[in-house]
This record gives C-alpha cells, sequence and structure tokens, in this order.
C-alpha cells in the first residue's frame, strides 16, 4: 500500500466500477484506492489520508484550428481524397467520412457536424458536375417536320 493511495470518506459507502472494482470505505478509515479510480472516489467526497489534492493528468493535444473558415477548407480539401482511398472505417454506416480518420489527415479531429456539411457540399458538387457532363453527352432533340393545317380551301 502506498500512502499516496489512501483515501478517506465520512461515511459508510461502496464504491462500485469497471475502472477499480468494488471499494468499501468505513467513515474515517483510509483505504487504499488504485491511481486510476482517484476521480471517481472523489466525485463521491473522498479525500486523500495525507491531505493532498487530487491534480489530473492534463494530456496535451496538438494545437487545432479555431478558424472556422479554415477547418471547413481543410476538411473540403481532404474529402476527395478519402472518397478515392475509400478503405474499411472510413466511412459510417450512413455514408458520411467518419470524423475519427480527419485526425491523422489534417491534424485535428472535426465535429460531426463539420463534417456533414462539407459532405452535403460535394455531393451536390459532385452531383451538378454529373448532371452536367449527362447534358453535354445528351443526342440533340429530333426536330418533327410541321404539318400544315387543313384548311376549308384545301378540301
Amino acid at each position: 500500500m502506498r500512502p499516496e493511495n489512501l483515501m478517506v470518506l465520512n461515511r459508510n459507502a461502496v464504491l462500485s466500477s469497471i475502472v477499480v472494482g468494488r471499494i468499501v470505505f468505513q467513515a474515517g478509515v483510509p483505504v487504499c484506492v488504485p491511481p486510476r479510480g482517484h476521480q471517481e472516489a472523489m466525485a463521491m467526497g473522498a479525500e486523500f489520508a495525507s491531505g493532498a489534492k487530487f491534480e489530473p493528468k492534463q494530456t496535451i493535444l496538438p494545437e487545432e484550428e479555431t478558424d472556422l473558415t479554415k477547418r471547413m477548407q481543410a476538411i473540403s480539401a481532404i474529402l476527395p481524397a478519402i472518397v478515392e482511398r475509400n478503405r474499411k472505417g472510413d466511412f459510417t454506416a450512413a455514408g458520411i467520412p467518419n470524423t475519427t480518420i480527419f485526425r491523422d489527415l489534417i491534424g485535428f479531429k472535426p465535429d460531426a457536424r463539420e463534417v456533414y456539411a462539407c459532405w452535403r457540399e460535394l455531393q451536390s458538387k459532385t452531383a451538378i458536375d454529373k448532371q452536367a457532363v449527362q447534358i453535354a453527352n445528351r443526342p440533340a432533340p429530333k426536330t418533327r417536320k410541321k404539318r400544315a393545317k387543313k384548311t376549308e380551301t384545301d378540301e
């Protein structure tokens, strides 16, 4: 038992979680709590027996782009490449690009709404381009010769 893992609760309680299993607290009795369970124990009111304060680990993420227009441009620029490579896991069941693949490709994980907006824009451009090609390749309409109307004098 390491002294930095001892925690005390001012009441009788049981902490049950997937992370740490089951820990039984008795009022005023120090109990050993694994480091990964410190946050959960603190959430129910436990304090360190030594009086130390809990400092959660700060994960340092790379600097993300905060300008929305730049984010949208980066997403829009990479979408054709994602469509071209078409790997397993690149698209959701709904056919929209998966947001998790963007972190490796453009350096940040965009919000699903950003990806959806860019995806719809790409789809509409693609549909317009396909329609323009179909119109350009369509044969010219056949022209009919107009029949002369019968008049009373012709009969």
